[in-house]
């Protein structure tokens, strides 16, 4: 672990070595890292060949009766534009982006860093997520110039220092900075470890930060000062509000990335399946906040010592849990709050033995639970 200190002080991603690409830059100040980090960063737009691939039949109608020529079928339609890619092995091409860029597409045009273009492929995408990894269909892809990003070595906390890198509004390498206000917020209330309702962005780790993002950030890396990836900025709740005076757009609200430990268990899933698997034991969880546990009378449990210890199960399909179970911990590990609980089931694998050590009616007791197939 200490011969990677040398390597933090540098900057946090390098090409591989050996190759005409490889780039192993001394950053000593933000703006170079932030310089060095574009190299990884890919513009791409997508094409969607749905949009009538076929003629209509009032368009036969009237050739057949008038004689005209029928006319051409549209050509593909672009959507999507303006979204954000970066290499995350560039000897072998791979790039992570979001799922909800790619989605539906039937054609990837990709804009490396050295101004080259090349047509990509899609190796797997998870809706869950939304992320997705893509792949430069050609092998033999010219690299010069180009560099690819390293996920980060050490989870951040709050507060830590943030860039964000995409193509906001179409400005391709743009960058802004902000710091982490929190992690792993309750995106969608309850968490559930069903996929029934199959909402995007629901499962996973996450991360908020306050660098500002606008369309065509979506796919690109939130990185630290280290130019190491943090996550992929995925979601925004940004309110706009339009000044009279001068037509000004004023953007503030929030911004969520998919924090990088979710993104590497995906994509290794993804890179050797182009399919992602999550762990469902059929439950539904709750944070046990300072209310609820003065509603249940909790007070003298050692395996409850703060108000960041457990979570309350709010929905089952299980002959072994129960509605009103407090867990605090999963395989022996501690249980913050629902959205750890939700965690610890997710990244687990199908047909594995969770040991759930929970609260029922008082009594401190253990169950072992089978991760559904």
């Amino acid at each position: 672990m200490k011969s990677y200190a040398v390597i933090l002080t540098t900057i946090g991603f390098v090409a591989s070595c050996g190759n005409d690409y490889s780039n192993v830059a001394n950053v000593d100040n933000l703006t170079d890292l932030i310089s060095e980090s574009k190299k990884a960063l890919v513009y791409f737009k997508t094409y969607n060949k749905k949009e009538r691939p076929f003629y209509r039949d009032t368009d036969l109608l009237v050739h057949y009766y008038s004689g005209n020529k029928l006319p051409p079928l549209p050509s593909p339609k672009a959507y999507g534009s303006g979204c954000s890619a970066f290499f995350i092995d560039l000897a072998d091409g791979y790039l992570a982006t979001n799922q909800h860029c790619i989605d539906d597409a039937k054609r990837i045009d990709l804009e490396l860093a050295n101004g080259k273009v090349y047509r990509g492929e899609v190796v797997g995408a998870d809706f869950h997520t939304d992320v997705a990894l893509l792949k430069v269909s050609d092998p033999h892809f010219d690299r010069n110039g180009l560099a690819e990003l390293k996920f980060a070595e050490r989870k951040p906390v709050q507060g830590d220092k943030v860039i964000a890198l995409g193509a906001p509004l179409y400005s391709k390498g743009a960058s802004t900075t902000g710091t982490i206000t929190t992690l792993n917020p309750p995106l969608r209330g309850a968490r559930k470890t069903s996929f029934a309702v199959g909402s995007r962005a629901s499962i996973g780790e996450y991360i908020q930060h306050d660098a500002l993002i606008q369309g065509g950030n979506s796919g690109g890396p939130l990185l630290n000062t280290n130019g190491q990836v943090l996550g992929i900025n995925s979601l925004s709740n940004f309110l706009s509000r339009r000044t009279k005076s001068v037509g000004i757009d004023l953007y503030s609200g929030t911004t969520y990335a998919v924090s990088y430990t979710t993104i590497e268990y995906v994509i290794a899933q993804l890179r050797e399946s182009g399919s992602c698997k999550w762990g469902d034991i059929g439950v539904s969880w709750q944070r046990l906040g300072i209310d609820l546990r003065q509603n249940l009378k909790i007070d003298d449990y050692p395996e409850l010592p703060d108000h960041n210890t457990g979570a309350v199960i709010t929905e089952v399909n299980s002959n072994d849990l129960q509605v009103g179970d407090i867990v605090f911990a999963i395989n022996g590990k501690k249980i913050t709050d629902h959205i750890d609980a939700s965690n610890a089931v997710l990244f687990s694998m199908p047909g594995d033995d969770l040991r759930v050590s929970l609260i029922r009616d008082g009594k401190v007791m253990e169950k072992t639970v089978k991760v559904s197939l």
